[in-house]
C-alpha cells in the first residue's frame, strides 16, 4: 500500500533537498502534500500545477503570532492540534491511508506529539543543520566544528541541545546528506536508524544531462572561448572574503591574465569601489540563482571558488567535484567526507583575523593562478557513499516493511 507522503515546513523552504527527492519519487507514493506553517518564502508545488496527487496547503500562525518560539508549551501544543484539525478537515489525513511525516530538520517538530496521538504514521526527519551552528547562542563556529573534529575530545555536552535529542528520539528514521552529519548525530546524541539520502535525488537537475561542451557552452553565453572562468559564490561568505576575492582577481588583471568572474548569490555593489573599475568588463553578476544553473555554471568553469565561513549545505560542492572542477574553499566550508575523495580541492586557512589578510590573499591569487593556468583534470568520484551500517534510503524497500496491507 502507498504511502501519503506530508512535508512540513516552516519559514523559508528555499532549496529543501526534500521536495526534490519527494518529487523525483512522486511515483512512489499515493499523495505528497506540502504543510506550509506559517509564512514562507516559496510554494513548492504552484497552484497551477496542484493536483489530487500533489497538494500544497498553508497553515497560518495563530493572530498576531509571527514565530512560535514565542508560544507557551500550552500554545504550541493547541496549535498543533489546529494545525492537525485543519489536515482533518482538508481530508489530509484519515484513518484509512498509511502516512508518512517528513520534516527539514528540527522546524515545526512540536507537531510530532499530535501527530503521535491522532494518526498512525512514520516520523522521518533530514537532518543536513545542528543548533550549534548558530554563534549567537553556541559561540564560535569553527572553535565547535574543530572540537567536534577531534578524536581526542569525549563530551559534547555543551552543543548538544535539548529539541535536536527529543526530534532524534521520537524519529522513525533519519536521513542525512554524508558522513559528516551522520558522525555528529552519533558523537551528540547516540545512535539511531540512519540513512543516507542520494544526493542526486535530492537536487533538481541530473549532472549527467550536461553534455553540452565547454566551448559551446562559453560562446552561447558570449564568453571568448580563451577566457578562462572563475567561478564565485557568496553564499555564507563574509564581507572580509569578498572583498579579499575581488583583490586577487585584481592582481590576477594586473599580472595579465585572460578570466571571467562569474560571481553568483547576493552582492553588495558597494562593494566595487574605484580600485576595481578595472575590472568592470571581467566580473558577471548573476545575482541568486536556481542550484540547477549554478551546475550548469560549474561545468564550464575553470575554478570554483568558495570563501564561505560554514559548510555548505545540500551537497552543491559534491555535484561540482563530480563535474571535475577544480575547487579552492575555505577549510571550514568543505565536507571531511568529500575531502578523502578528490584531490581536486585546495583549501585555505580561515580569513578571518587582520595578521592573515596579506598571507592569504596572496595564497588565494597563488591557488587561482595556478589552477587556470593548468590543464583541466579529468578525475571523477563516485557519489557520497554511505558510511559503516548505514544505508542509502530507498522509498520502496522501507515503506514495504513499514506499511504492509
Amino acid at each position: 500500500m502507498k504511502s501519503t507522503a506530508i512535508l512540513i515546513l516552516e519559514k523559508s523552504s528555499d532549496d529543501c533537498p526534500l521536495i526534490n527527492f519527494l518529487n523525483k519519487n512522486r511515483d512512489k507514493f499515493k499523495r505528497i502534500i506540502t504543510v506550509e506553517i506559517g509564512k514562507t518564502e516559496a510554494i513548492p508545488f504552484p497552484k497551477e500545477k496542484q493536483t489530487s496527487k500533489f497538494l500544497s496547503i498553508k497553515v497560518p500562525y495563530p493572530q498576531l503570532i509571527t514565530d512560535t518560539n514565542i508560544l507557551s508549551k500550552k500554545g504550541l501544543k493547541e496549535y498543533a492540534n489546529r494545525v492537525l484539525d485543519i489536515l482533518e478537515i482538508e481530508s489530509i489525513i484519515n484513518n484509512s491511508d498509511p502516512l508518512s511525516f517528513f520534516f527539514y530538520n528540527f522546524s515545526s517538530f512540536y507537531l510530532v506529539a499530535a501527530i503521535r496521538a491522532r494518526t498512525v504514521s512514520k516520523i522521518i526527519t533530514y537532518v543536513d543543520t545542528f543548533q550549534w551552528e548558530d554563534e549567537e547562542i553556541y559561540g564560535d563556529y569553527i572553535a565547535n566544528k574543530d572540537y567536534l573534529k577531534n578524536s581526542l575530545m569525549n563530551n559534547y555536552d555543551h552543543l548538544k541541545s535539548p529539541i535536536e535529542q527529543d526530534m532524534m528520539n521520537s524519529s522513525d528514521l533519519i536521513l542525512c546528506c554524508n558522513g559528516d552529519v551522520h558522525s555528529t548525530i552519533k558523537k551528540l546524541y547516540g545512535d539511531f536508524l540512519i540513512n543516507y539520502l542520494d544526493p542526486l535525488e535530492s537536487t533538481t537537475c541530473s549532472i549527467t544531462s550536461m553534455t553540452t561542451p565547454q566551448n559551446v557552452l562559453k560562446k552561447t553565453l558570449g564568453f571568448d572561448s580563451n577566457e578562462k572562468i572563475i567561478l564565485f559564490n557568496t553564499t555564507g561568505t563574509g564581507e572580509t572574503e569578498i572583498i579579499l576575492f575581488l583583490e586577487s582577481l585584481l592582481m590576477l588583471h594586473n599580472q595579465k591574465k585572460s578570466f571571467k568572474a562569474l560571481i553568483t548569490g547576493y552582492f553588495n555593489i558597494d562593494h566595487l569601489g574605484d580600485e576595481f573599475y578595472c575590472l568592470i568588463n571581467k566580473i558577471l553578476f548573476t545575482g541568486r540563482i536556481s542550484r540547477e544553473r549554478t551546475l550548469e555554471l560549474a561545468s564550464l568553469a575553470d575554478v570554483y571558488v568558495s570563501l564561505a565561513r560554514k559548510e555548505i549545505k545540500n551537497n552543491d560542492l559534491w555535484e561540482i567535484a563530480r563535474l571535475a572542477v577544480p575547487i579552492i574553499a575555505t577549510q571550514h566550508s568543505v565536507p571531511q567526507s568529500l575531502l578523502e575523495k578528490t584531490t581536486l580541492i585546495q583549501l585555505l586557512r580561515p580569513l578571518f583575523t587582520d595578521e592573515n589578510v596579506c598571507f592569504e590573499i596572496d595564497l588565494l591569487n597563488q591557488y587561482i593562478s595556478e589552477t587556470i593556468s593548468a590543464k583541466r583534470s579529468t578525475e571523477t568520484i563516485d557519489r557520497d557513499t554511505p558510511v559503516e551500517k548505514v544505508n542509502v534510503f530507498n522509498v520502496d524497500s522501507y515503506f514495504d516493511l513499514n506499511f504492509i496491507n
